[in-house]
């Protein structure tokens, strides 16, 4: 996404996961639900601080890629100054990164038998 001529993009990885669990009810990353769904001025704090996080998280990455890139973090101030229909946009996209980085995926082997298989009715 594009934010006052600059790229902005979101990555939920464990520097995003550390600021978030800062931000979250005594610290624990679980709690994370309940920083969501307050008073509408704690609920829009609270989600821009949680996309300033997953910005950060994206930098952070972007830099380790490309020591070169220099790109200004995302502020609350900016995001206070965007239209509801672009903070809304804004979002989707942060959260599209915190699921994306959120999924866990275990591989499996198939079990093995020893001997014959035996069809039991």
């Amino acid at each position: 996404m594009e934010l006052n001529g600059r790229e902005v993009g979101f990555t939920y990885n464990v520097l995003a996961s550390l600021k978030v669990a800062k931000l979250c009810p005594d610290g624990k990353l679980e709690n994370i639900e309940q920083l969501f769904g307050g008073t509408y001025d704690e609920d829009i704090l609270n989600t821009s601080r949680f996309m300033i996080a997953l910005n950060e998280g994206w930098i952070a990455v972007e830099k380790s890629q490309n020591p070169e890139f220099d790109v200004k973090p995302l502020t609350e101030d900016e995001l206070m100054l965007l239209t509801s229909a672009d903070y809304l946009a804004f979002q989707e996209e942060a959260l599209k990164a915190y699921n994306a980085g959120n999924k866990r995926s275990v591989h499996t082997k198939p079990v093995q038998t020893k001997g014959k298989k035996t069809d039991t009715a």
